[in-house]
């Protein structure tokens, strides 16, 4: 059964973060004054503590050791140059003129109590990076990073948005060093930021933003429309066509990946053969046309086309082969028309949430697409995704940006064992050794060959059910912005290494 995009999107469809940037490629304000207003639909901080929060790179506020530049290639930030010296130890020389909001300077040791912190926090996060890396400062401005074992892809994990450098300031909040600054935070409700005149790239021009988190896509056009707001992100693609006048937008692919994570742990999901069928029963390009409106990527194995890597195609789409993998594995058709094994009937629910304007409509999508083939499947949004995965659960949809830091990531987050994000308890063990060695590997040829292994290994599993990768479209009026360029990666929104400009 298929469905219209003009039934499935009510209210909106797609859309994710973009970066705002500067007149030398971005953004640049037209004079009228130096304040801005923003309203965001996901990656709004739920704290001021750097090491507990996502949502700190996209609001400005704090800065990585490295970055990803337009091209995706990591680059110095709050760093000014790193080298290999031996297969276990990287020298990272820091900004000279790198100081926290409060004017001290960026040292060695504030880099090194910034991961520790992190890896107190999120004890998942020394899979990045081994809480045993030893931490030496050669001087004031030079820190060696010596390592457990050899590990290549260590300026991606510099680069990683989890490693944000920061203070600890007590009731877990934290001094960070970006161009931009908390006034004024309250959760879930606002954030007002002002400009940093200590920042190593010089002060912002713009003196105020304000962040305003606004889930529902409607609402935040509706703000752009009446003047409320003057940047809007997360923005469904096909509303790009209702802008006129001063209103206008852009739209690009971005790096981030949507994708159904199953609970393994669950008798159904527990059968690779429901799985596998599962995968094979959803039309992703369907998905796009419905839910995105064309905008993005249908994946065809777990990474987007943007990350510039080999990608390993998955099953692909065959509803006839579906089937008869669930008849062969005793998934029968009854009477009612639902497919049941041993009394135990093929229903489950879809957990979604609303914060990205697309995720119910493909999960709706999905939805129909399965229940056409004998499941009996149901919807339900959610506020936060994480809050069903702590009782009994099915079936979710989560996205990830497959950059974060560096393709690997993707493995280290949510796939191998012990990962952070690993809800719906996927394990392999010849995965967990193959994306060790590969992290190890310098030899070009040898890492392509072991990061294809790596592929072939989870989409044989069907660990997850990847679908989709999203546009990145966010909308401004002309009368405050004149330009924003977007950027394929969706951890930075506020850029703070391109100073936004009010001339």
């Amino acid at each position: 059964m298929q469905i219209s995009r003009r039934n499935l999107l009510r209210a909106s469809a797609a859309g994710a973060v973009a970066f705002i940037a500067t007149r030398s490629g971005a953004l640049a304000s037209e004079g009228k004054n130096d304040q801005l207003t923003i309203g965001v639909g996901i990656d709004f901080p739920k704290t001021m503590d750097a090491a507990r929060t996502s949502g700190i790179l996209q609001s400005g506020l704090g800065e990585t050791l490295l970055r990803y530049d337009a091209d995706m290639q990591v680059v110095p930030w709050l760093a000014k140059s790193y080298e290999q010296i031996n297969a276990t130890t990287w020298r990272v020389k820091l900004r000279e003129n790198a100081v926290f909001w409060d004017g001290t300077p960026v040292t060695p040791r504030d880099i090194e109590n910034s991961f520790r912190r992190i890896w107190e926090a999120v004890p998942g996060h020394k899979l990045l990076l081994s809480d045993k890396t030893v931490f030496e400062a050669e001087d004031d401005k030079t820190l060696v990073l010596k390592l457990v074992e050899s590990q290549s892809d260590l300026p991606h994990m510099l680069a990683s948005q989890e490693f944000k450098i920061h203070k600890a300031a007590g009731n877990r909040e934290s001094i960070m060093t970006g161009p931009y600054k908390p006034e004024t935070f309250v959760a879930d409700e606002r954030l007002v930021m002002v400009a940093n005149p200590l920042h190593w790239g010089g002060k912002p021009a713009f003196s105020r933003i304000e962040l305003r988190p606004i889930v529902d896509a409607n609402a935040r056009l509706l703000g752009l429309q009446s003047a409320e707001l003057d940047v809007v992100n997360g923005m469904p693609p096909e509303m790009l066509g209702t802008l006129s006048g001063n209103l206008v937008g852009a739209s690009k692919p971005s790096t981030r990946i949507h994708y159904l994570v199953v609970n393994q742990r669950n008798p159904i999901f527990g059968d690779k053969a429901v799985r596998k069928a599962t995968s094979m029963a959803i039309d992703r390009q369907h998905l796009l046309d419905v839910a995105l409106a064309g905008q993005g990527e249908a994946l065809k194995g777990m990474f987007p086309s943007t990350i510039g890597v080999e990608v390993v195609e998955g099953f692909g789409t065959d509803k006839k082969e579906a089937a008869r993998i669930l008849d062969e594995a005793g998934w029968k058709v009854g009477p009612d028309g639902v497919r049941a094994k041993n009394g135990v009937p093929l229903a489950f629910t879809i957990f979604s949430y609303a914060s990205r304007a697309e995720m119910t409509p493909i999960s709706v999508a999905v939805s129909i697409q399965l229940n056409a083939l004998g499941y009996k499947t149901t919807v339900q949004e959610v506020r936060d995704i994480r809050e069903p995965m702590k009782g009994q659960w099915d079936v979710c949809i989560i996205s990830t940006n497959a950059m974060g830091a560096g393709p690997q990531r993707t493995f280290l987050n949510s796939l191998v064992k012990g990962a952070p994000e690993g809800f719906g308890g996927y394990e392999n063990q010849e995965l967990d050794s193959t994306v060790r060695a590969l992290r190890g590997e310098t030899d070009p040829a040898k890492a392509a060959g072991l990061f294809r292994r790596a592929q072939e290994i989870v989409l044989n599993d069907v660990a997850n059910i990847y679908l989709l990768t999203p546009s990145q479209t966010v909308m401004w009026s002309k009368q405050k912005v004149s330009e924003v360029v977007v950027h394929p990666a969706s951890s930075y929104f506020i850029r703070p290494d391109l100073i936004l400009s009010a001339d």
